[in-house]
C-alpha cells in the first residue's frame, strides 16, 4: 500500500455518469523470490512511482473505460511499464450486453527472471537485462445478466 494523490476533473457528484481523473502514487515494491534472479537475489525492496489517466463514461446505451497506467522504478529509470487498457461495453437489450476490451503493455521492469532462465551469456556477463515484452491482450465477452425477483417468506 503506497499514498497517493488523485486529482478529478469532473465534479464528485458526476462520478457515477463520467470520470476523468489524473494519479500519482509513489512507495516501495517488496519483492520475494522462490529462486535466485539473474540479479543474484532472493529479496528486493524497489522504490517505484506510478502515473495514472482514467477516463470512464457510463450512458444508457452502455459505457467506456480507458486507463493509462505508467510505472518506472526510482533506482533505475529504465526498468519501466506502459499499459493502456480500454474496455467498451455496449446494451444490446435489457440484460444483455456485449463488451470488447483489450490491453497492450510494454514491460522493461524484469527483475524477477530466474537466474536458469538467463542465456548463458547474459548470466556469464552479469548483464541482467532482457529486450522488453511488448503483449496485446483481446477479449470479447457476452454479458448476460439475469435478475431474479426476491419474494419476501
Amino acid at each position: 500500500m503506497s499514498p497517493a494523490l488523485e486529482y478529478h476533473l469532473f465534479p464528485y457528484s458526476e462520478n457515477i455518469r463520467r470520470q476523468f481523473r489524473l494519479a500519482y502514487q509513489i512507495g516501495y515494491n517488496q519483492f520475494s523470490f522462490l529462486e535466485e534472479t539473474i540479479h543474484n537475489r532472493t529479496k528486493q525492496l524497489v522504490p517505484y512511482q506510478k502515473f495514472s489517466v482514467v477516463v470512464d463514461y457510463t450512458q444508457t446505451w452502455g459505457n467506456m473505460n480507458t486507463i493509462l497506467n505508467f510505472a518506472t522504478f526510482l533506482n533505475d529509470f529504465q526498468r519501466n511499464r506502459l499499459s493502456p487498457d480500454n474496455q467498451l461495453t455496449v446494451r444490446v437489450a435489457e440484460g444483455l450486453s456485449v463488451s470488447l476490451s483489450g490491453s497492450v503493455s510494454l514491460i522493461n521492469n524484469q527483475i524477477a527472471l530466474a537466474k536458469a532462465e538467463g542465456s548463458e551469456d547474459v548470466i556469464l556477463l552479469g548483464i541482467g537485462s532482457y529486450p522488453p515484452i511488448f503483449r496485446i491482450t483481446p477479449k470479447l465477452a457476452l454479458v448476460i445478466l439475469l435478475v431474479l425477483p426476491i419474494t419476501p417468506s
